[in-house]
C-alpha cells in the first residue's frame, strides 16, 4: 500500500467509523442531547439519562471489538508465518523474522489501517465523551497504541502488531458484553447471573491475555530481541512501548482485582454498579469542562 494511499484511507476510515459511531449510539455532548441514535430505538424507554447514554456506548464497543476480533482471527489465521506451535517455542522468530523485509498481505494490511483508525476515532470521541476518573489513562493508552501500530506498520513489525492488536480485542468483548448486561439488568432482573458469568469471563480472559500471554508472547520476545540481536535504537523503542502498555495492563488489572472483591462481597457486580464505576467521574459533559481549562487561573 503505497504512501498516498495510506494518508488517504486512515482520514476516511476514521471519518467514517466516527459518522457510524454517531449513527448508532450518538455522542455525550451538549451539542447532540436531542439528536436520535438507532440505539435508541432497541433499548428501553424507561432507563435514566445517565444509564441509557452508558447503555449505548457499551453497545458500540461491543458491537465494534465483536467484529474486529472475528476479523483479526480470520485475518491471523491465512496468514503463512503465524503458528501457535511456533509462537510458543520461538515467538521472537515468529513475529521478528526480518523485520526489513515487508511480508505483508493485503488482507493484514486493511486490517492494521482499519484498526489505526478505530483507535484515531476513539482518541477524537474521549475529548467530548464522558469524563472518567481514568480520562489521562485512557489518552496515555490510545496515544501509544496509536504510535505502536503506526511505528510497527511502517518500520515493518506488523507481525508483533496484528498479535497485540488480536490479544487486545479478545478481551475488549467481554468487557463491553458484561457492562452491556449490567445496564440492561437494571430493568430485567434475570439479565443479573448472565452478567455476573459475563464479568467473569472477562476477569479471567484480561488476567490470562494480559499479564500471561501478552509478556510472555510480546513484551520479553520484543525486549530480546533488540538487547541480544544488537538491534538499533527503533527496536529498543518498540520495546519500551511494549513496556509502557504492559504498565497500564498492571494498573487496569490491579483495578479488576479489586471489582473481584466487591463482586465477590456483594453477591453480584450489579451490587456496586458499573464494572468501571469505581474509575468514572462526574457526569458532566466534556463541553462543560474543558479538558484545556483544567489548570487553575494564575
Amino acid at each position: 500500500m503505497s504512501y498516498y494511499t495510506l494518508h488517504i484511507f486512515v482520514p476516511c476510515c476514521c471519518a467514517l467509523i466516527c459518522m457510524i459511531r454517531f449513527s448508532l449510539s450518538g455522542a455525550y455532548h451538549r451539542a447532540f442531547a436531542g439528536v436520535p441514535c438507532l440505539f435508541d430505538k432497541i433499548i428501553p424507554k424507561d432507563l435514566s439519562p445517565k444509564t441509557m447514554r452508558k447503555l449505548k456506548e457499551n453497545m458500540w464497543y461491543s458491537c465494534w471489538h465483536s467484529f474486529t476480533s472475528c476479523y483479526g482471527f480470520y485475518v491471523l489465521m491465512h496468514e503463512q508465518w503465524f503458528s501457535l506451535s511456533r509462537l510458543r517455542s520461538d515467538p521472537v522468530g515468529m513475529l521478528f523474522g526480518d523485520p526489513d523485509i515487508h511480508d505483508r498481505s493485503v488482507g493484514l494490511e486493511r486490517y492494521y489501517l482499519v484498526e489505526i483508525s478505530f483507535w484515531c476515532s476513539c482518541l477524537a470521541f474521549i475529548m467530548i465523551e464522558t469524563i472518567r476518573k481514568d480520562f489521562y489513562q485512557m489518552l496515555f493508552h490510545h496515544i501509544i497504541t496509536i504510535s505502536l501500530m503506526v511505528g510497527s506498520f511502517y518500520l515493518g513489525y506488523h507481525r508483533i502488531g496484528l498479535t497485540v492488536i488480536f490479544l487486545h480485542n479478545i478481551s475488549d468483548v467481554p468487557l463491553y458484553v458484561a457492562k452491556t448486561l449490567g445496564y440492561l439488568a437494571e430493568k430485567f432482573d434475570w439479565l443479573k447471573t448472565p452478567t455476573d458469568i459475563a464479568f467473569a469471563n472477562f476477569a479471567f480472559g484480561f488476567l490470562f491475555s494480559r499479564l500471561y500471554v501478552y509478556p510472555k508472547c510480546c513484551v520479553i520476545p520484543a525486549c530480546t530481541f533488540a538487547i541480544e540481536y544488537k538491534r538499533p535504537m527503533r527496536d529498543c523503542v518498540l520495546a519500551i512501548f511494549l513496556v509502557l502498555l504492559q504498565c497500564l495492563h498492571l494498573m487496569w488489572a490491579k483495578m479488576i482485582i479489586k471489582m473481584i472483591f466487591k463482586t465477590i462481597k456483594h453477591h453480584g457486580v450489579l451490587a456496586d454498579g458499573d464494572i468501571r464505576s469505581d474509575d468514572e467521574g462526574e457526569s458532566t459533559p466534556a463541553s462543560e469542562k474543558p479538558i484545556a481549562h483544567k489548570r487553575k487561573v494564575q
